[in-house]
């Protein structure tokens, strides 16, 4: 049985005192920062030059960073070695969204892979969510996230390592636990991190592009649908909500967001899915809407999803993704 480490008193916490070695590197990180501006179009025009790659996909995201860049600018009070930080930080988020918009775009067989019973993790702050994903993620028969492929969740092309060949991530990410081990000694002692440890989605999540719908049962033959985007709400019937969509379509009013959800209902009744009942949902996203990158669609792929996920109905992704095209 190991022995509790020694109690420590950390005086120095109003001006940190460094080793040689981690003050040698603040001292370059400051120098460099210096030279550094946190600007949305910089840090694009950073991450299009380190991958050679152009496309970010769906671009609203633009707007959300250049509000962060500012206020990291005006009220941040970054030293350079923390413009440094942060923009190599930011610069990793934008890479790894180009590296996945190119991988997708190359193999968009990804799109219809299917993940079976996935187990998601809910819970307040500080109520030991952590501990539970650590504890399951202890079986050897769960797909887990590793702290490395969090922060690099596809490799480049020209980095890709010959079989039997070690990853070039996994040593990226044993160079920074390294230097963050001697900076900051005490750290484990409030969360141990190393290379392989199982990690939550943050890293994930800050690449910022979804369509998610939440969505629940009713007993009383109604639809209740909100969209966050437009902050609207619908509530109706069945047959209120999907016939009186398509009349106003018949007569020529243009598309909204509950018509797409209408036309997911008819799809899905025409093919046999029973939705008689109706359903509580909520809809938000981050695609462009009107934008030519197939918001409508994700809407609709999304819905159709989480309805036939609701009532246990097995339609392949494919077959799935035609349907809503209808």
């Amino acid at each position: 049985m190991s022995r509790r480490p020694a109690a420590v008193r950390i005086d120095d916490l109003a001006a940190p005192r460094y080793s040689e070695e981690v003050r040698t590197i603040l001292d370059f990180m400051e120098e460099a920062g210096s030279q550094l501006t946190l600007d949305a179009a910089e840090l694009m025009t950073a991450a299009r030059a380190e991958t050679g790659l152009e496309d970010f996909g769906a671009d609203d995201f633009v707007e959300r960073l250049g509000v962060l860049c500012e206020a990291m600018r005006r009220e941040g009070g970054f030293n350079g070695a923390g413009i440094m930080q942060q923009h190599v930080f930011i610069v990793g988020l934008l890479k790894n969204r180009l590296l996945i918009e190119d991988l997708i775009g190359r193999h968009p067989d990804i799109l219809d892979e299917q993940i079976v019973a996935p187990i998601i993790v809910c819970g307040l702050p500080r109520t030991g969510t952590t501990h539970l994903h650590n504890l399951m993620s202890a079986d050897p028969s769960l797909r887990s996230l590793p702290y490395w492929e969090s922060l690099e969740p596809v490799l480049p092309a020209n980095e890709i390592p010959a079989p039997g060949a070690a990853d070039p991530r996994v040593e990226r990410t044993e160079m920074a636990l390294s230097f963050l081990n001697t900076a900051l000694p005490y750290f484990n002692r409030m969360h141990e991190m190393t290379v392989e440890h199982t990690h939550e989605e943050i890293q994930l999540l800050a690449i910022d592009f979804s369509t998610i719908v939440a969505i629940s049962h009713r007993s009383d033959g109604r639809i209740l649908a909100h969209s966050v985007n437009f902050d609207e709400r619908v509530d109706q019937s069945l047959s209120e909500f999907v016939d009186g969509a398509f009349a106003s379509l018949r007569a020529g009013r243009r598309a909204h967001w509950p018509d797409y959800i209408a036309g997911v209902l008819w799809v899905l009744r025409e093919h046999g899915v029973p939705i008689d009942n109706g359903f509580s949902l909520t809809i938000a996203g981050d695609v462009p809407l009107g934008a030519g990158l197939s918001s409508s669609a994700s809407v609709e792929v999304a819905t159709a999803t989480a309805i036939v996920g609701l009532l246990g109905v097995s339609i392949p992704g494919p077959r799935l993704a035609r349907l809503c095209q209808r």
